[in-house]
């Protein structure tokens, strides 16, 4: 029976058994023996190069490639392809729009180098994706879930339980579907879905923000600051992985890092500032640490400011921060300043994933002064101090993936500024009596927006959400949920819009603007020293001679600070008796000094500069309403 497909006499009239062990053969030779047998292959032969290779099994692609590396002289013969496995376009697109994704949605955690996404299971994401890509430029389920597990995407999460607290409509939400079946569980999962969506737009306005202030085009025009506090209980000091019985029940010295991330800067994008617990909560903190910021960025600032923070009223969203972004307006250091929060519970940003690989450093790492916690966190973290604004990219050409660039910034890695910070402004009872005493409805909104009107009157709008358009049928968190019929899908249309509508902002500053030249020195709480000398003695044995020498220098400024503390208290008190019904002639007999608030301590203290572009002049550290902090500790 002769072989179909060859068209040589001689060959055809083999039998298929012979075909066979032609082809048993060629398959049992190595590599090398292979490309020999191919390339020694003569025209002049029995066989035609069709037959050839019809009777051996050789690939037209390999039969041409090896004849043509003979005839160029190559007697190597070594083939181009190294064993590497090459992923489809699919997957690669696939791949980076699953970080782009967790980029724009996910919450990066502050405790671990991880990712959360706010969906249910990896296939809510895979439908996700092909909505957005379209089916036939998405791998399928199964491949985008074990993608989702290999490589940098296995930190992308999803997780049932969180250890951090979540968004209350998120939760609720949730719970509403684990109870509900049929159409009312569908009910339940789509509001979540457009919930989802909403939340996605109010991260993807900010992530506009920080696109516009690295954009080398646009970055002379908007500057954006990211501020957040780190979890205190993992900085406390000393940090030991594996403490002895002897520091059992001690008191730490508790320290605070605040970070602060700056898009665009081109020497510093993450600052870290570290303080000891001595300064009282609130955004006196807050405050010197931004004014510190803006005096240590190098050349002029931009005419707009971008502040993203979280929804703390005590430290970030109160009248204070807001007097705050007035008086950057009023003294000409910004033309617009911007407050925007994202939704509670859906605040994780770039901050928190920098402090994620500080506690992972300082978990194993002995720490026991503040700059050993500097050293430890700088090697543990590294940005790009970008100048080029380039991010990682796909290009699409005629609806079809034709090559996976990446266009990812090639600019150098730099490490994370940190300074200790010993003293803090008190900005709070400086601005409180300039502020008006009814300024209520700030908890609610998320996006302030501050600057001059065209009479140049330094105004203020407000706005419920980040983003300005109005979408039909997305979710808004102001509509009730316990019942479908409030309408839960319609949002509230005024949210986009700036409020007052149509009309002129509020005015803070009504009759005089606050000075800048009298800013007071936050109180420091007093601190157990004799507390902090019993755990250096605990230490002893663990500390070298300049770590000894850390903690007495540390302890004996503590000291030193809480006697000046006392005693200026101790001297108000003897007086007070003698002028309780002139608490201003008080503070001029105690402090040599007039001014119209009540000094506290009734000392000068040293220079202090926390205002970019004003000068540093003698300020005295001090609270307001003096006879009710009297009357309280019993004076």
């Amino acid at each position: 029976m002769g072989s179909p497909g060859l068209c040589c006499f001689d060959v055809a009239m083999h039998s298929d058994v012979f075909v066979y062990k032609q082809l048993r053969t060629h398959q049992q030779r190595s590599t090398q023996e292979r490309r020999t047998f191919i390339a020694d292959f003569s025209d002049d032969g029995d066989l035609c190069p069709c037959c050839f290779r019809t009777l051996h099994g050789i690939p037209a692609s390999s039969f041409s490639r090896i004849r043509k590396a003979r005839r160029d002289g190559d007697r190597d013969l070594v083939h181009g392809n190294k064993g590497t496995k090459k992923p489809r376009n699919e997957t690669l697109l696939s791949e980076e729009w699953l970080k782009a994704y967790a980029a724009r949605a996910g919450d990066f955690m502050p405790d671990c180098d991880q990712i959360h996404l706010p969906d249910f299971t990896w296939r809510s994401v895979w439908k996700r994706a092909v909505a957005e890509l379209g089916r036939h430029r998405v791998i399928s389920e199964k491949q985008f879930t074990d993608l989702a597990k290999t490589g940098t995407l296995s930190r992308i999460k999803i997780r049932r339980s969180k250890r951090f607290s979540k968004c209350e409509h998120c939760v609720r939400l949730k719970e509403l579907i684990k109870q509900s079946v049929g159409q009312r569980k569908l009910f339940w999962k789509t509001q979540h879905d457009k919930h989802n969506t909403w939340q996605m737009r109010e991260r993807k306005k900010q992530a506009k923000h920080v696109e516009k202030a690295v954009n080398p085009d646009t970055r002379h025009k908007y500057m954006v600051i990211e501020m957040d506090n780190m979890d205190n209980a993992k900085t406390a000091l000393p940090r030991m992985p594996r403490p002895p019985k002897d520091l059992d029940g001690k008191d730490n010295l508790i320290t605070h890092v605040t970070g602060v991330h700056v898009p665009g800067d081109e020497n510093t994008p993450f600052r870290c500032y570290t303080w000891h617990d001595r300064f009282p909560t609130g955004s006196d903190t807050v405050i010197t640490i931004l004014l510190k910021v803006l005096s240590q960025i190098e050349g002029p600032l931009p005419p707009t400011l971008y502040l993203h923070m979280d929804n703390c009223w005590r430290e970030n969203k109160n009248k204070y921060m807001l007097a705050i972004s007035h008086l950057l307006v009023h003294t000409g250091v910004f033309k617009k300043v911007k407050m925007c929060f994202l939704p509670v519970g859906h605040t994780h940003n770039i901050v928190d994933q920098m402090f994620s690989r500080f506690s992972e450093a300082i978990k194993f790492a002995t720490i026991m002064t503040v700059p050993e916690l500097h050293r430890v966190c700088r090697q543990s973290y590294s940005a790009r101090a970008c100048k080029c604004g380039g991010q990682s990219a796909w290009r699409v050409m005629k609806n079809k993936i034709k090559k996976i660039e990446n266009l990812g910034c090639q600019c150098p890695y730099v490490d994370v500024y940190f300074e200790h910070v010993d003293t803090m402004a008190c900005w709070g009872p400086h601005l409180l009596e300039h502020l008006p005493k009814n300024i209520v409805g700030i908890s609610k909104p998320r996006c302030f927006r501050v600057k001059r009107d065209t009479a140049g009157v330094v105004r203020h709008h407000y706005r419920q959400q980040l983003q300005n358009v109005f979408r039909e049928g997305e979710h808004n968190e102001n509509v009730g949920i316990d019942d479908p019929t409030d309408n839960m899908a319609l949002p509230m249309e005024k949210d986009h819009r700036w409020m007052p509508h149509n009309r002129e902002g509020y005015r803070l500053f009504q009759n005089a603007i606050p000075a800048q030249d009298n800013i007071f020195e936050v109180p420091l709480k007093i601190i157990d020293t004799m507390a902090l000398r019993e755990l250096a003695g605990t230490l002893s044995p663990y500390l070298n001679s300049e770590q000894r020498q850390w903690w007495s220098t540390r302890i004996d400024s503590f000291e030193k600070e809480d006697s000046r503390y006392i005693s200026s208290v101790f001297l108000v008190r003897s007086r007070w008796r003698n002028s309780r019904n002139d608490p201003t002639r008080l503070c001029n007999s105690a402090c040599g000094i007039e001014h119209n608030v009540v000094c506290l301590s009734g000392l000068c203290c040293n220079l202090f500069s926390c205002v970019v572009h004003f000068h540093q002049r003698n300020s005295t550290s001090g609270l307001l309403d003096l006879q009710c902090w009297l009357t309280t500790n019993n004076f």
